[in-house]
C-alpha cells in the first residue's frame, strides 16, 4: 500500500514539474532586458494615403529606456513602396523619431532581379537609401559581384559598390 502511494504522489509530483516547470521556457531563453519592456512579434506599418508604404516585423523588440528606440531581434523589413525590397537581419536598431534602421549580423537584401548579403547596413526612410561599408556579395541571374561598401537606391533599386569583383555567368 505504501509503494502504491509513493509511487503515485512520485508521478504527481512529475507531472505538476512537468506543467508548471516548463511552460516558463520562453522566459529562460529571451535575451536580458535592458528596459524591461520587452515585445514578442514586434509589427510597425508605415502608411502612405491608404496603403502600406514599409512594413518592420521582428520576433522580439527590446523598447529603450526612453522609448525612441527598439532593439530587434530576428527581423524583416518589407518596403512596399516605391519599388519591393526585403530586408532581412538577426538584429537591429529601430529609431521611433526619424523611423531609420540598422541591420546587424547575416544581412540580406531582396531586389526584383538580385539578392544581396552584408553583415551591417543602415536604412535611411527620408531619403530612401540602404546604406554599409561592410563587404558585400550580390547575385543576379546572370553575375555574381563582390565588393566593399554599399549604396542601394529604394526607388529604383539601383546598388553601387566599390572595388568590385565580377563573374557573368551565361545561361
Amino acid at each position: 500500500m505504501t509503494l502504491r502511494v509513493g509511487i503515485i504522489f512520485a508521478l504527481i509530483t512529475f507531472l505538476f514539474l512537468y506543467m508548471f516547470g516548463l511552460r516558463h521556457d520562453a522566459t529562460v531563453s529571451s535575451p536580458p532586458l535592458k528596459s524591461g519592456s520587452l515585445l514578442e512579434l514586434f509589427r510597425i506599418v508605415q502608411k502612405e494615403g491608404d496603403s502600406s508604404k514599409w512594413e518592420l516585423l521582428a520576433k522580439q523588440a527590446d523598447l529603450g529606456k526612453n522609448m525612441k528606440t527598439a532593439e530587434l531581434e530576428s527581423l524583416r523589413l518589407n518596403i512596399y513602396k516605391p519599388s519591393g525590397l526585403i530586408v532581412s537581419a538577426k538584429q537591429g536598431l529601430y529609431d521611433f523619431s526619424t523611423r531609420n534602421m540598422e541591420f546587424l549580423g547575416d544581412v540580406a537584401i531582396k531586389g526584383k532581379s538580385w539578392s544581396l548579403t552584408t553583415q551591417k547596413a543602415d536604412w535611411n526612410d527620408s531619403d530612401g537609401f540602404i546604406t554599409s561599408a561592410e563587404p558585400i556579395s550580390m547575385e543576379g541571374k546572370t553575375f555574381n559581384l563582390r565588393g566593399i561598401g554599399l549604396h542601394v537606391d529604394v526607388k529604383t533599386q539601383i546598388a553601387r559598390t566599390s572595388e568590385v569583383t565580377c563573374t557573368f555567368n551565361s545561361n
